[in-house]
């Protein structure tokens, strides 16, 4: 199960709205499925903004513990639905993991995608190295593009962050110290509105940064393997689940062109990026 967002009881009507709006997050994680992984994660992190702007007048340290987290939460279960949806899709993937499905998971399931997100749940995708080794596992990344990279570094410092809050109090410790570049002893704690904000957009960035490298990653797999035939009625029952998954009708600013094909608003159009390469590279044409 994806993991739900943190909710906090505080007293007055605000901590009640927030409590409420947090909840509300957590369930459209969980079940508005007919969304693409990344729409999910972007409506949620929209909602958490807004619930930000209602808290800011009676702004409390609990607050930005709570909505911090919850934006760390909305990126941890991103990352897993979009593993699970990459096996799903991509035959490459389901190779490389197939036998994971040999798990006690995959007996009681029943269901390769359920299979999948239960081991997935037992992974915290709040580091860099966690999303790295997956990525390596799942879609054969071998090294982490430049800025992607980049992103998960920063998206890992929060991560570390909301760790220091929730389990010292804000106090950093030894092994703290050397991963947030700060003195022991030190304090750290999202203790306002701005904080938070920042860490909204430190895991909008991770998460659309992932979405483009991830399909870049997929569809230059397929590429190499000569699985894509460069005629569309043949390639279209591979390419365009993998387009529904990656897709963002809300943020279409992240559907960039990139050289392996980026994701265009229409399937078509992205598929057309890549037709060529396929072409050459098409093993019936060798």
């Amino acid at each position: 199960m994806p993991h739900a967002s943190v909710t906090v009881c505080l007293p007055g009507t605000t901590s009640a709205s927030l409590a409420v709006g947090l909840a509300a997050i957590a369930r459209s994680e969980r079940h508005d499925r007919e969304l693409s992984a990344i729409d999910r994660a972007l409506d949620s992190l929209v909602a958490l903004t807004q619930l930000v702007a209602m808290a800011q007048p009676v702004w409390s340290s609990q607050y930005g513990l709570a909505l911090s987290a919850s934006a760390v939460a909305v990126a941890d279960d991103y990352f897993r639905s979009m593993f699970v949806e990459v096996i799903d899709v991509c035959p490459l993937a389901a190779q490389r993991t197939g036998s994971l499905e040999t798990r006690l998971e995959y007996v009681s399931k029943g269901s390769r995608a359920e299979a999948m997100r239960d081991i997935l749940s037992l992974s915290s995708f709040a580091s860099m190295s966690t999303v790295s080794g997956w990525l390596k596992q799942v879609v054969g990344v071998k090294a982490l593009p430049i800025d992607l990279k980049r992103v998960l570094q920063d998206y890992e410092t929060v991560c570390q962050v909301r760790h220091v809050a929730i389990h010292t109090g804000g106090h950093v410790t030894n092994l703290n110290a050397e991963k947030l570049g700060v003195p022991v002893g030190a304090w750290l704690y999202p203790d306002s509105s701005k904080a938070v904000y920042e860490i909204i957009a430190v895991v909008a960035a991770a998460v659309r940064a992932f979405n483009q490298a991830t399909l870049d990653a997929v569809i230059g797999g397929w590429l190499d393997a000569g699985l894509l035939s460069g005629e569309w009625e043949n390639d279209r029952p591979l390419f365009a689940p993998l387009w529904r998954s990656f897709y963002s009708e809300r943020d279409r600013a992240s559907a960039v062109a990139s050289n392996n094909g980026g994701i265009r608003s229409n399937v078509y159009q992205a598929y057309r990026v890549v037709q060529a390469s396929a072409r050459s590279r098409y093993v019936g044409n060798v």
